[in-house]
């Protein structure tokens, strides 16, 4: 059932959870899976479109601290448009063929990426921890400046509910950075 994605603050924030649980147990494909459906849900909501590229490049574009998480190849250029089509290679690569673009490497945290800099001067290294943090800042902007944006809007024909694990006592997490309200 479509829903507002202020009234959604809670799934979104226990995607995200899930996501850093992953992270810290060194599980960076489920991460970045997890934190890719946040970005894609959140997307198709406010940028009305369902081609993966576009909307990944569209959450790309409204992310302040990219240098937070990401360090591009010393040869690259900074094009916006070419990093964001990296992380789509990237989610598509995790998502549909156990594998990822071969100039892409994820580091489990700032000191891993920074060591692996000077040994892959070739290649994009995602800090997985900060990307998460990152993602969930910006959802937590997107949400609190597009409150009322339907998550969901075209339901392909499945009755959809919020995700819900059973055995996890946890009924929602808060969305950082945003204003909380309508969290369940």
């Amino acid at each position: 059932m479509p829903q507002a994605l202020d009234s959604a603050r809670g799934s979104i924030g226990r995607f995200l959870h899930e996501a850093t649980k992953c992270a810290e147990i060194e599980c960076g494909f489920s991460a970045m899976l997890s934190a890719f459906s946040v970005i894609l849900g959140i997307s198709e909501a406010v940028y009305h479109d369902n081609r993966i590229v576009p909307l990944i490049m569209w959450f790309f574009s409204k992310m302040n601290d990219k240098t937070s998480w990401l360090i591009l190849p010393t040869a690259a250029s900074h094009d916006q448009n070419e990093i964001g089509k990296k992380l789509a290679d990237l989610r598509n690569g995790l998502a549909h063929e156990f594998s990822m673009p071969s100039d892409v490497l994820l580091a489990k945290n700032i000191q891993s990426a920074t060591e692996k800099k000077d040994r892959y001067p070739d290649k994009y290294i995602i800090n997985i921890k900060e990307f998460l943090d990152a993602v969930r800042k910006t959802a937590g902007e997107i949400v609190d400046s597009n409150p009322q944006a339907v998550l969901d809007a075209n339901p392909r024909g499945v009755n959809r509910a919020t995700a819900i694990l059973l055995g996890d006592e946890t009924e929602s997490v808060p969305l950082s950075g945003s204003s909380g309200r309508g969290s369940h």
